[in-house]
């Protein structure tokens, strides 16, 4: 008796596992659909995270929800004038030129873009340290600010609340630690993810 000598399944054949444009740890099935409607198909997975992005409450409702973790600028903060000299800070000795102030630095201003699409939340951990933002440290989010890759964002994932880069992958955002101790958080499809907004400053007292 003879064996063929082709066909069936081969080993090593196929695509590699997560090497095609979407990638994900749950079950995959197969699905016939028109050849037309391949990209538009594609494209609408890809675009179902995103969309995930936008759908955060306001930072108003954001402090209603978790009193004590998300801080409001004052709306009503009076100007702070603050001296700002031209040159910058030595180690060695002072110069008399320093003694010239080039502006006077509004601090409210400084830190905050927009104030109704701003919130505050205060840094938990030493995940974030390779990017300077240290344990207490009190973060400056601005919700009204778009996502991009490469992002520091505010993010809940499941009800757990996180501050990490934002990377995207293949068409996935991806939460990455700024300190190798910590794992990348890949959030599946069916798990919930908001981006809260964009970390765009960082207060420190020392």
């Amino acid at each position: 008796m003879t064996h063929p000598t082709h066909g069936g399944k081969r080993d090593g054949a196929g695509r590699p596992a997560g090497s095609g444009r979407i990638d994900t740890s749950e079950p995959l099935t197969q699905t016939r659909i028109p050849v037309a409607d391949k990209e538009a198909v594609i494209d609408f997975v890809i675009q179902r995270q995103a969309r995930r992005l936008a759908r955060t409450p306001s930072p108003a409702e954001l402090a209603r929800r978790y009193p004590g973790t998300v801080m409001l600028p004052a709306a009503d903060a009076p100007r702070i004038g603050v001296p700002l000299f031209g040159s910058g800070v030595r180690a060695g000795f002072p110069s008399p030129a320093d003694d010239y102030v080039d502006v006077v630095l509004d601090l409210n201003s400084y830190m905050v873009d927009d104030a109704p699409s701003t919130f505050m939340v205060r840094a938990n951990g030493d995940s974030m340290t390779g990017a300077h933002i240290f344990n207490n440290d009190v973060l400056v989010v601005d919700k009204g600010r778009s996502p991009s890759s490469g992002d520091i964002v505010v993010a809940s994932v499941e009800g757990e609340f996180t501050v990490k880069r934002l990377q995207m992958d293949r068409g996935r955002p991806v939460l990455r630690a700024e300190n190798p101790a910590y794992p990348d958080i890949v959030p599946t499809y069916d798990q919930e993810m908001v981006i809260w907004g964009v970390v765009t400053g960082s207060l420190r007292k020392f």
